[in-house]
């Protein structure tokens, strides 16, 4: 649309007089229009407009140049920095910052009319060059660089999601950008009418509270924010504009019911005015990081969590099951005579709840003891699996962090929840002094698009991403899953407990969704059930502590980094089954459907797929096959297992009479617990036999005998199976037109924001590559010098503790050397195996060599995953017997590096040396599987970084994860279980 000035101001003047009948703005186009007459009649009474002059000129604030002259000063502007007006206007605005500091400015204004008005109001007076208009909605809007400023008068209110906005604000800004923003805010309560008013005529449909507002800033990492009532001066000023436009004719009545009705409001108590300045993070954080830094102690002053540091945690909740005896037992033999804080342990009997042996029995009996005795929270056999219990109670909550020594404990993500396992000594650790420690793991975010369909489920989704992704893209790695607001909604609760479940098949260490508006009116409505029904839980489950939630949800800094990216469009999925004997082997129902494939058994039980939703997704199955009044049956020959997740979600599929529906089809009632998931109890699957079941793990031998077939689908698909005998469908999904194939990638799937990424990441790894080369060279340091820079953090060292460590690195040139290469299995069992004899057989099954060229001293570096395979803590030891104090690998087992503190054996990642190392030797044709270098390799304890002296004299270094005092303390004290008696004795 192109504007004439000189014929315009007519058009608008009809338009106007057509509609003064009108009297609301609903359509905010109304008001619009009478702001752009107006200011198409300055235009014509001026032929050349001053840009300072804004005063008089409609803007969409209410101070004019003094407004805008205290946000200059307030932000600091310079010539030359960059900033964003959002809801810019006729960018009276951006023309005044440019004259008056220099700074270029981008508008961004929805109206495409007042737009036009702006760029050619603009470029009349010769401002185009630093003072640009786009017509766009900027929650839309891809910013092609960060800025060093934001801002908004009075259009913020017009937005309801502000933290959303805010995100995308934070997300623009570089880093330590600011905001400042003039807008509206409740001083009080608002009574119905005052609502409505704001929504239907000042197009505000959400008014947050001073408080309310601080929280949204802060929420998406923004600090430093500083709130400024000006409801005073706002009053006044509204006043006077609402005078004015009542004296200035009917075609003007929009505006005249905007000032009034806001003058009106204000004069009330009700309406307040302000403007608030923030700063972006300047260090952003991924959610898991926020969490791992809200439960870390001991924390230098302003250190930010990142992924790779070593920290303490002290955890919202740490669960143990039938374990729960060894843990104690490990415990007490530690010294252990109290726990440290009874209200941080939840204990639940799930595991083997079906065995009813006089020994089971007994052991059950002393673990409740022992929970009452030391008053820890408790839940008997039969109240339900242990990670459901802490869902349904309460424990598990969003934004904190929850262990279990369990390893399907991510499944606590799926209501934004960090959880991750622990092993029976970190288990201990907790117990006896509140908090244990962790190396904080690298961190990988999926990114959901599309919707999930109808008759596809969250099974489908992991079954697929465990499948069409390789377990190693996100091994030993932290997930965040993301996706719009629109996309997340698709996706209940309960699947998202179950995807985050198998997040461990995957070969993930936790699987965190955000905290969004789908959780939070599922919490608002567990809040309401716990009142009505004076449910226990209340004080876990009330509407003030979901409340508090939904006005402090922690979400990821724009900007976080993360160490893999992928999505993958939930509208391409279809239902999957994994199998069989194997999560990652999944195929298309459809493709297992056309085989045939009979089934003995099938399994709707496990804290996987055994909610109340998911019973009711299977009694559907069988309502929708019955004929006749007569109720569906399962298939001849086919048993059928039903164990609710928990009894609290078995009473909800009782009381809306679908366990009936299953009861009647002829399904086998197991107690609410893990049974056939796990090989205990009855139904287990026989020689020969096939069975689909809604758990987790299909193994071979982990549901019965080893030479039976297992398969994995989601509950509707295990219930349609059990009724017509083979492995089958409800045919409740449909496949689009179009949908070929699931479609998955790298990055966020959008296109364009990752191929900026892209670019910027392969810059960022050039730099990184030749960062402490050029350092060197620049500062004309002594290539020996470990001197530190003025500039860097220098972690404090504990008396005592050694400040550097050096050695001559011995190469292991292999990737995936697993704990029976490094310990052989015959020797796991064999408890009092003199230090000697381990230092011996220390690389056995790896090289019989090693013994023979390593040495006391030495430096151990080995490739990628080293330490892979079991559990075993001699694979740690047999290291240290050699004498060997430092290990370095391109990456490590999540569980050998666990074992390697908790036994004073240091680990470090240092990919980028292992990557040089075989550079350099890629020509020796011999490639012994171990190898001495000649190298020499520094590590500079106080300053985390590594100097490498190769062998021809060239010294370079490379940053390394920092080794805090608390992790210093747990290897002084020789590992964990003596730091733990320290503790206790104290």
């Amino acid at each position: 649309m192109s504007i004439d000035t000189g014929d315009t101001n007519t058009e608008f003047n009809d338009n106007m007089a057509s509609q003064n009948a009108d009297t609301g703005i609903g359509n905010v186009a109304l008001y619009n229009l009478g702001r752009i007459r107006r200011s198409l009649d300055v235009l014509a009474s001026k032929p050349k407009w001053d840009p300072s002059d804004t005063a008089g000129f409609d803007c969409m604030h209410y101070f004019g140049d003094g407004a805008l002259e205290k946000a200059c000063q307030t932000l600091g502007m310079q010539p030359g920095q960059t900033v964003i007006d959002i809801g810019s206007g006729f960018s009276a605005t951006g023309r005044y910052f440019h004259k008056t500091c220099g700074v270029d400015v981008t508008g961004v204004e929805l109206q495409a009319e007042i737009h036009e008005l702006a760029e050619i109001i603009t470029k009349r007076n010769g401002l185009a060059g630093g003072v640009r208009s786009v017509n766009a909605d900027f929650t839309k809007l891809t910013v092609d660089a960060p800025v060093d400023y934001i801002v908004s008068f009075l259009c913020i209110l017009h937005i309801p999601d502000r933290e959303a906005l805010f995100q995308k604000m934070a997300g623009s800004l570089k880093p330590g950008g600011k905001v400042y923003i003039e807008d509206f805010f409740a001083r009080t309560t608002l009574d119905p009418n005052a609502s409505d008013q704001l929504r239907d005529i000042v197009s505000c449909p959400y008014l947050p509270s001073r408080e309310q507002y601080i929280s949204h800033l802060t929420s998406v990492g923004f600090h430093g924010v500083r709130f400024e009532e000006t409801s005073e001066d706002w009053a006044e000023f509204v006043h006077e504009r609402a005078v004015r436009n009542r004296h200035e004719g009917t075609s003007e009545a929009p505006l005249t019911l905007f000032y009034d009705t806001v003058d009106a409001l204000f004069a009330s108590g009700q309406l307040g005015g302000s403007f608030q300045k923030a700063a972006a993070p300047t260090n952003p954080q991924n959610l898991t990081e926020k969490i791992f830094q809200r439960h870390s102690i001991g924390l230098a002053p302003g250190k930010t969590v990142k992924a790779g540091d070593f920290i303490s945690i002290k955890p919202h909740r740490c669960m143990t099951h039938d374990n729960s005896y060894p843990v104690a037992t490990k415990a007490m033999n530690l010294g252990l005579t109290k726990i440290h804080d009874g209200s941080q342990i939840v204990m639940a009997l799930d595991h083997d709840v079906q065995n009813k042996s006089e020994s089971n029995r007994r052991k059950y009996a002393l673990i409740e003891e022992f929970s009452r005795k030391h008053g820890t929270f408790f839940y008997p056999a039969g109240f339900g699996i242990g990670h459901q219990v802490m869902i349904d109670e309460g424990h598990a909550w969003p934004g904190t962090l929850c262990v279990a020594s369990d390893s399907h404990s991510p499944i606590y993500g799926g209501i934004g929840c960090l959880g991750t396992p622990v092993v029976r000594t970190d288990a201990a650790a907790i117990w006896a002094t509140g908090s244990t420690w962790l190396q904080h793991p690298p961190v990988a975010k999926v990114t959901f698009t599309g919707l999930l369909p109808f008759g596809v489920t969250g099974k489908d989704v992991i079954l697929s991403l465990c499948s069409l992704f390789g377990s190693d893209d996100v091994l030993n790695h932290c997930v965040e899953f993301a996706g719009s607001e629109q996309t997340m909604a698709s996706i209940p609760i309960d699947d998202r407990l179950c995807i985050s479940n198998m997040c461990t098949e995957w070969g993930a260490l936790s699987g965190l969704f955000p905290v969004d508006e789908t959780l939070i009116s599922w919490y608002r409505a567990k809040a309401t059930a716990a009142a009505v029904c004076d449910s226990p839980a209340k004080e876990r489950f009330n509407h003030e502590r979901v409340k508090d939630l939904a006005e402090n949800r922690l979400v990821a800094d724009p900007g976080a980094s993360y160490a893999k990216e992928f999505y993958i469009n939930l509208s391409t999925l279809s239902p999957w089954v994994s199998g069989p004997n194997s999560p990652k082997i999944a195929n298309p129902l459809k493709n297992l459907e056309a085989q045939n494939i009979k089934i003995d058994k099938a399994y709707l039980v496990s804290c996987t797929n055994s909610r109340a939703s998911d019973i009711a997704a299977a009694a559907r199955v069988f309502r929708e096959a019955a004929k006749d009044g007569q109720p569906a049956k399962i298939a001849s020959g086919v048993r059928f297992y039903l164990a609710a997740a928990s009894l609290s979600e078995q009473r909800i599929a009782e009381e809306a009479g679908d366990w009936k529906v299953l009861l009647d089809a002829g399904a086998t009632q197991l107690p609410a617990s893990c049974g056939p998931c796990i090989g205990l109890g009855t139904g287990l699957l026989e020689e020969g036999e096939t069975g689909i079941s809604a758990s987790n793990r299909n193994y071979p031998g982990r549901m019965g005998s080893k030479d039976s077939k297992a398969y994995l689908a989601s509950p509707e698909v295990v219930a349609a199976s059990a009724l017509k005998g083979r492995i089958a469908g409800p045919g409740w999904y449909q496949k689009p037109d179009g949908v070929e194939k699931v479609i998955i990638g790298e990055g966020s799937g959008d296109f364009a924001a990752d191929q900026a990424r892209s670019i910027e990441s392969a810059f960022d790894k050039m730099i990184n590559e030749v960062d402490s080369m050029i350092a060197i060279a620049e500062n004309g340091q002594d290539e020996t010098t470990t001197t530190a820079a003025k500039d860097e953090a220098l972690t404090d060292i504990l008396p005592g503790f050694p400040e550097k460590i050096e050695g001559e690195i011995v190469f292991l040139d292999n990737d995936n050397i697993n704990t029976d290469g490094i310990y052989p299995g015959k020797y796991t069992y064999q408890d009092n195996l003199p230090k000697e004899k381990m230092a011996a057989v220390c690389m056995e099954n790896y090289d019989t060599e090693f013994t023979k060229l390593t040495k006391p001293g030495d430096v151990l570096v080995t490739g990628f995953n080293f330490g892979c395979g079991s559990s075993r803590e001699q694979a740690a030891t047999a290291i240290l017997a050699r004498d060997i104090p430092l290990v370095i690998a391109g990456s490590l087992g999540n569980i050998f590096s666990r074992n390697g503190i908790n036994n004073a054996l240091v680990c470090l990642e240092m990919p980028r040396l292992v990557e040089h190392l075989r550079k350099s030797f890629k020509d020796d044709a011999e490639r012994p599987l171990t190898r001495r270098t000649g190298w020499k390799l520094l590590w500079d304890v106080r300053r985390s970084k590594a100097v490498i002296t190769e062998k021809d004299g060239t010294v370079w270094e490379e940053k390394v994860s920092e080794l805090p005092p608390s992790v210093q303390e747990i290897i002084s004290f020789k590992g964990l279980e003596n730091w733990v008696k320290s503790k206790i004795q104290a």
